[in-house]
């Protein structure tokens, strides 16, 4: 079956039987390698129905994983992919400055990702007082510097081409 020939709504409809099948099937369930594939192949439908998406980094385990970083319309792009992906979601904001979205999509683990400045806006609520141990910028001043000499290796990298047999040299 041609799966871009035929409407997203046959497709979920589609998609929803298969599941169905999977969870009657007495047989052994599916390996990590037909798990992936079959996210490949939905992806790769998804993709061609939505052009105006980032392509996502697909995860070895399986997780489709779209990211925005900090780029203009962050915000719109992972609501758009939010909303053609469909589902529950939950929001995480890590402590590096990303905002993180999980999900599932057809089976399959989602995670939608951005810099928090590009979707979030930033309120002061408050202030407080934060007391921290520093060098004293005066006596640092007055420390001098010293000249330190060490022993460093000095590298070359000689790759072999990859069809090359073992033990050629590139060079010769």
């Amino acid at each position: 079956m041609n799966r871009t020939a035929i409407t997203p709504a046959e497709r979920d409809i589609a998609h929803g039987l298969a599941l169905e099948e999977d969870a009657a099937r007495t047989g052994p369930p599916l390996t990590a390698r037909q798990r992936y594939t079959a996210l490949l192949r939905d992806l790769a439908a998804f993709m061609d129905e939505h052009e105006e998406f980032p392509e996502p980094y697909v995860h070895p385990g399986g997780e489709l994983h779209f990211t925005c970083g900090g780029r203009p319309g962050a915000r719109e792009t992972l609501a758009g992919i939010r909303r053609a992906l469909g589902g529950k979601w939950a929001k995480d904001a890590r402590g590096d400055g990303y905002i993180e979205i999980r999900g599932q999509w057809r089976g399959h683990r989602v995670q939608l990702s951005a810099s928090r400045e590009a979707v979030c806006r930033k309120v002061v609520t408050g202030t407080r007082e934060v007391t921290e141990i520093v060098k004293d910028p005066e006596k640092l001043a007055e420390v001098p510097d010293i000249e330190v000499t060490r022993i460093e290796d000095v590298v070359e990298w000689v790759c072999e081409p990859i069809t090359a047999p073992a033990g050629t040299d590139v060079a010769a």
